[in-house]
C-alpha cells in the first residue's frame, strides 16, 4: 500500500491515508526526537473545521475532498503518536497543552496500539450497521493479537499505563478493552451523521475509525513492527469487505414518456450465507 492509495475491490471503496513515506526521515536527518506533523500550517489539526462549509484553514478541505471523490464503504485514518512528546509524571513536569482541553494530557504515556474511539451507528433506519461495526472490531482484535511481538508489547504498555496513569487519575486516564486490545468503545451508538459531518453519512460509509500506533518517531525494526500491525488492521477490514456478499439492485420506473433506471448497492453488505453475523452487542 502506498500513501493515499485507493483500493478498488470489484466496486468497493476503501480509503487509507497517512502512510509510511515520511516516517523515519527526521531520525535520518539527525532529529531523533522529532516527529512528523499532523498539524496544519497554523499549528492546528489538519482536520480542524473539516465539516465547515467555508473552513478558515486550507488543509481542512483535503479530507472531505478525498471522501467525496471515492465515497468509501469504510474510512480508516491510521495515526501515530505522540503528537508532541512522551513524558513521565515526575519532577513536577507538566507537558504543554495545545488547546484548553486538558484531557489531551492522557497522551502523556505510551499505551501500545489502540483505538481512541470506536463509534458506530445504532438506528432503526440502519439496522445492520451496528452488527457490521462489531464484526469489524472482532476481526481487528484477532489480527492484532495474532502478531506475537505486538501482543507482548501491548500487554507491557497497557500494564504500565494502568499502573502509572489509570490508577493515578482515573478521570484523565481511562482504559477500555475488547479482546485484550485497548479500544475505547462508545456505550451507545449514534443515529446521525456523527463527528465528521457528511463524511459520516451512513448511507455511504458504514463505519470509520482512527487507530493509534506508537510510531513517532519510529525507524528500523520498531517501524517494521508498527507497519506490520497497521497492515494487519487493514487486512481485517479488507477481508470483511471481500468475504461479504455484495448485491447490486437495479430498478426501472416509468415516468411519463421517460424511464428512470436506478442502480444501488446496499451498505453494509450481507454476510455470506454460511457465516453467522455477530449480534452487535457490547
Amino acid at each position: 500500500l502506498t500513501w493515499g492509495q485507493p483500493l478498488g475491490l470489484n466496486g468497493l471503496r476503501v480509503r487509507t491515508h497517512f502512510g509510511r513515506p515520511f516516517h523515519g526521515k527526521p531520525a535520518t536527518r539527525g532529529w531523533p526526537f522529532s516527529s512528523h506533523s499532523y498539524f496544519g500550517s497554523l499549528g492546528v489539526g489538519a482536520t480542524s473545521g473539516q465539516a465547515d462549509e467555508e473552513p478558515i484553514y486550507p488543509e481542512a478541505k483535503v479530507r472531505p475532498k478525498l471522501w467525496n471523490t471515492w465515497l468509501p464503504d469504510i474510512y480508516m485514518n491510521p495515526h501515530g503518536y505522540p503528537s508532541h512528546e512522551w513524558v513521565q509524571l515526575f519532577s513536577e513536569y507538566a507537558a504543554w497543552v495545545r488547546t484548553r482541553a486538558t484531557e489531551s494530557r492522557s497522551w502523556w504515556g505510551m499505551r501500545g496500539w489502540f483505538m481512541p474511539r470506536f463509534n458506530y451507528v445504532d438506528s432503526p433506519d440502519f439496522p445492520e450497521h451496528k452488527a457490521a461495526a462489531f464484526n469489524i472490531r472482532d476481526r481487528i482484535t484477532e489480527k492484532i493479537n495474532g502478531i506475537a511481538e505486538m501482543r507482548a508489547l501491548n500487554q507491557r504498555a497497557y500494564d504500565r499505563y494502568r499502573r502509572y496513569a489509570f490508577e493515578f487519575d482515573k478521570e484523565s486516564f481511562k482504559l477500555d478493552f475488547a479482546d485484550s486490545v485497548l479500544i475505547y468503545t462508545a456505550i451507545t451508538g449514534s443515529t446521525d451523521e456523527g463527528r465528521s459531518g457528511p463524511m459520516s453519512n451512513p448511507r455511504v460509509t458504514i463505519w470509520s475509525a482512527t487507530t493509534e500506533a506508537p510510531d513517532e518517531t519510529a525507524y528500523g525494526e520498531w517501524m517494521e513492527l508498527m507497519a506490520s500491525t497497521g497492515l494487519a488492521c487493514d487486512e481485517a477490514v479488507l477481508e470483511y469487505l471481500v468475504e461479504a456478499h455484495h448485491e447490486i439492485e437495479r430498478t426501472e420506473e416509468a415516468f411519463g414518456t421517460r424511464v428512470i433506471f436506478k442502480v444501488h448497492r446496499p451498505r453494509p453488505a450481507k454476510p455470506e450465507e454460511n457465516e453467522v453475523a455477530p449480534g452487535g452487542t457490547l
